[in-house]
């Protein structure tokens, strides 16, 4: 009886005290006297227990610690996906994913699988640029680039050190050296890059992606990713192009001619490479960085004993042929190890660029390509030829 009236002390009419508890006898003692005596001790009528029982405490820890655990999980997702989206509008502007959603996927799959008349196609279309460029070279010759009327390069330094005057004196031949087309090249992608960031034109159909449109092999060169892509691409023109243009005499068709054939062709490589390798892959071609490879080989090898400055050398200045071979190696050694599909593209992005220029120097396109062909549209050749002259 003593323990039941302890237990009735601590009764407050309309409390939330069970009737287990109420009436519990010597073998049943309170469940938790001290939840009991609470809402005496702060002195307030009809309050309930401030201790809910430990399952009730326990469970309603558990549910706040998950709470918190995805609510921290949702703030690191949500940065996560700000992150990669902002870094891929860098990466990819929204009109190239409008490429990928304009596609027409059975089709694509469909046009690579063809190879006799994509192959029959590139050497009607390189035919068609070498020939319309030796056309315009024979009738409208004039249009050469001015530092063919000059002598020779402009002479640079043969030290192996980048010094200020080395530096100077480099900058000086190079503003010497510019021609013509290298920059119209440029000219035109910054036109077109500033058209496109400024919502006046959609490039969807200009930059290039295998078995979808085969004339986008001649417009993807200007396409350019952002300005960083641009202005790197314009360095590497202004470097090794005008040294180009004067092997070839000055010739600015001759140039225009070797530049577009390249593309074609390397397009075409892209198209069987994709085709065996990963028909599955969309890979968007643009700028004109791949042809800066084909014109570097060139470079090379039409003045392998000139002095030249790399970021790479830091300051050292190496011979041409040695770069190129320093290149060449590291590029083919660093695709090497790169797995399937991918060592097969990234050989083909670099080293056979770079082989199609050396190779078309090296067994001298200019004279037994290009001359030939300009002399078969040229006027006067043609005026003795029917005369019996």
């Amino acid at each position: 009886m003593l323990s039941l009236k302890s237990a009735n002390m601590c009764f407050v009419p309309g409390s939330c005290i069970s009737p287990q508890t109420r009436f519990a006898s010597k073998s049943s003692p309170p469940r938790n006297p001290k939840a009991s005596l609470s809402p005496l001790k702060a002195g307030t009528k009809n309050a309930p227990p401030s201790n809910p029982p430990k399952a009730k405490v326990t469970s309603a820890s558990a549910a706040k610690a998950k709470a918190k655990t995805m609510s921290a999980a949702a703030i690191l997702e949500n940065k996560k996906t700000q992150h990669d989206k902002s870094q891929h509008r860098y990466l990819e502007p929204d009109d190239f994913h409008t490429v990928e959603q304009s596609l027409d996927i059975p089709r694509l799959m469909s046009e690579r699988k063809k190879l006799l008349w994509p192959s029959v196609w590139t050497i009607l279309a390189v035919t068609g640029t070498y020939g319309a460029f030796a056309y315009m070279d024979a009738n409208y010759g004039e249009a050469t680039s001015p530092v063919a009327l000059q002598l020779g390069r402009p002479e640079t330094s043969d030290s192996r050190l980048l010094t200020p005057t080395v530096i100077r004196d480099g900058i000086k031949a190079a503003w010497q050296d510019i021609d013509k087309l290298t920059i119209g090249i440029i000219g035109f992608s910054a036109i077109i890059h500033v058209l496109r960031r400024a919502g006046l034109l959609s490039v969807v159909n200009l930059v290039h992606v295998s078995g979808y449109h085969r004339y986008t092999a001649f417009t993807y060169p200007f396409i350019n990713k952002n300005w960083l892509h641009l202005g790197v691409t314009s360095l590497a023109l202004c470097w090794i192009l005008p040294g180009v243009v004067r092997h070839f005499d000055g010739d600015l068709w001759h140039t225009a001619a070797f530049l577009g054939g390249v593309s074609l062709t390397t397009a075409y490589l892209q198209h069987v490479v994709i085709r065996f390798a990963c028909p599955n892959r969309i890979l968007i071609e643009r700028g004109a960085v791949h042809l800066c490879e084909t014109i570097f080989g060139a470079y090379c090898v039409a003045y392998p004993n000139e002095k030249m400055w790399t970021p790479a050398g830091i300051v050292l200045r190496l011979d041409s042929a040695d770069w190129g071979l320093l290149w060449f190696a590291l590029m083919l050694y660093s695709f090497m190890r790169a797995p399937g599909a991918v060592k097969i593209l990234g050989v083909l992005y670099g080293p056979v660029r770079f082989g199609l220029g050396a190779a078309y120097v090296h067994f001298d396109g200019k004279n037994k390509v290009w001359k030939p062909l300009v002399g078969c549209f040229s006027t006067r050749d043609t005026t003795a030829l029917f005369s019996g002259q």
